[in-house]
C-alpha cells in the first residue's frame, strides 16, 4: 500500500482503536470507560477524552459525600486509565510517546440513566469542577 494512501493507518489511529476496544471489552455496570477524539491540523494536535462512568459516582453524589472524600476515588480511577493507555501505547511502538500524557484528558461523569453530565475533568494535576451545585459541601 502507498503510504500517503489515506486509507493508512497512524499510531494514533491504532491507540484510538485500541482503546476503544479496550473500553467495550472492560465496560461493566457498576465501571466503565469510553472515550472521545478531537483532531486537529496535524498529527501533534490530536487529543482524547477518557470519560469514566461508576456508579460510586451517583452513591456519592446523591449521598453528598464531600468534593474531598470523591476526589479519592477520581484519582485512583485517573491514574489506572493513564496506565492501560501508556500499556497500550507501548504495546503499540515499544514505549509511550513523552507527550501522551498532555494529550488527554479525564472526566468523571454522573450518569443520570438518560444522558451524562461532567462532575469533574482531569488534565495532570489540574482538576476542574463543572458545578457548583453538584452535590459538594
Amino acid at each position: 500500500m502507498n503510504l500517503s494512501d489515506p486509507l493508512t493507518r497512524t499510531v494514533w489511529d491504532w491507540l484510538k482503536i485500541e482503546l476503544r476496544l479496550h473500553a467495550l471489552e472492560t465496560g461493566g455496570d457498576m465501571y466503565s470507560v469510553s472515550y472521545d477524539f478531537e483532531e486537529g491540523a496535524g498529527a501533534e494536535a490530536a487529543r482524547g477524552a477518557c470519560l469514566i462512568y461508576a456508579k460510586q459516582v451517583q452513591t456519592m453524589v446523591s449521598e453528598r459525600a464531600s468534593r474531598e472524600k470523591r476526589l479519592e476515588y477520581y484519582l485512583e480511577w485517573v491514574d489506572a486509565e493513564r496506565i492501560m493507555i501508556e500499556k497500550i501505547a507501548t504495546d503499540l511502538v515499544g514505549e509511550a510517546p513523552a507527550d501522551l500524557r498532555d494529550r488527554f484528558v479525564y472526566r468523571i461523569m454522573y450518569d443520570y440513566g438518560m444522558g451524562a453530565r461532567t462532575i469533574c475533568e482531569l488534565r495532570d494535576t489540574e482538576i476542574v469542577w463543572m458545578e457548583a451545585g453538584d452535590g459538594a459541601h
